[in-house]
């Protein structure tokens, strides 16, 4: 459930059908904060670790209907997935996403390859959360000209104490004159399951990459 600057505290394993279950422990707020403690008392450490507030995830709020902004919040996983490890060696991470070509996009940054698609990810919350409008801002598509189209981000996002499942879609992409592909509305919202999503084992990079699918 956690990793990247901590190791991880609880797992399972992926049976041979690729079936799985996770269990999001409760109190994970208190769980996350021991965790960074404990990195930031080592002298090793790169940097002093501090739990995300609402408003570090969710960003471009300005005219939208929110509250419980300074909330704080806790993310399972690392980057989206849960990492996966084979006698004892890292081997990828599973992530409950629409398509392998839409997680490599977001977990790489590639600029000016957007594909349409989703991935959902899970927050803890300390406290009720709420942010729902729309924003709509000129997107440029030149350095050159100031030709523009219309970009377009949703915010549907209701958190409870708790565990909570957040979904990230880009709906729409449009081309630059230069060819790239970029996103063009985008929604972030919360759903009350993955809705049959399944899951994929990404091993490595879009150029290398080896997929499996696990069960939904």
């Amino acid at each position: 459930v956690m990793g990247f600057f901590v190791e991880p505290l609880y797992s399972g394993n992926i049976n041979q059908d690729g079936s799985f279950d996770i269990v999001l422990p409760d109190n994970f707020d208190e769980t996350t904060q021991k965790a960074f403690d404990n990195y930031n008392s080592q002298d090793s450490a790169a940097y002093e670790l501090k739990p995300n507030r609402v408003l570090d995830l969710f960003l471009n709020l300005d005219g939208l209907e929110t509250s419980g902004l300074e909330n704080t919040i806790s993310l399972a996983g690392v980057y989206y997935g849960f990492q996966v490890f084979n006698d004892g060696q890292r081997n990828g991470a599973i992530y409950p996403t629409s398509s392998v070509a839409f997680m490599t996009y977001i977990l790489e940054q590639q600029q000016g390859e957007a594909v349409t698609g989703n991935y959902y990810y899970f927050i803890y919350a300390t406290d009720v959360t709420s942010i729902k409008g729309k924003t709509t801002m000129p997107l440029f598509l030149s350095e050159e000209n100031d030709k523009s189209v219309p970009y377009l981000e949703e915010h549907d996002v209701h958190l409870k104490p708790g565990w909570n499942i957040a979904k990230y879609e880009i709906l729409r992409t449009t081309k630059t004159p230069d060819g790239a592909t970029i996103p063009a509305h985008i929604k972030k919202s919360t759903v009350s399951d993955l809705q049959n999503t399944t899951w994929f084992h990404i091993t490595g990079s879009k150029s290398a990459a080896t997929v499996d699918e696990t069960a939904s």
